[in-house]
């Protein structure tokens, strides 16, 4: 571990976080006044509700498009694949959408 893990949150003068480490891409993110979430899990900064939708929607597109994922579900698991559907309201994705850990 580095010891950029240990120190999750950078603060300005007045106590207040100005970025947190998001260790699913090794890089301090900027936190805005008020954003929308924080992961606790990862750190991950979603700054507005658009963010997590833009990135719920991003991931929808990279599974529908995993061929190996769908055979793997039917060949083994017995599942037939359904195409997962976009959610356009920020509120019914509960979960980060870089390490799924739910909020």
């Amino acid at each position: 571990m580095t010891d950029v893990e240990w120190d999750r949150y950078d603060y300005d003068d007045t106590g207040t976080i100005i970025a947190s480490y998001c260790w699913c891409h090794d890089t301090r993110e900027p936190v805005p006044p008020n954003p929308y979430v924080v992961c606790f899990e990862c750190g991950h900064v979603y700054a507005t509700p658009d963010d997590l939708v833009a990135a719920y929607r991003r991931e929808v597109d990279r599974i529908n498009a995993d061929e190996e994922f769908k055979a793997f579900e039917e060949a083994v698991l017995g599942i037939k694949w359904v195409d997962l559907t976009y959610r356009t309201n920020a509120e019914e994705i509960v979960f980060c959408q870089e390490c799924c850990h739910d909020f």
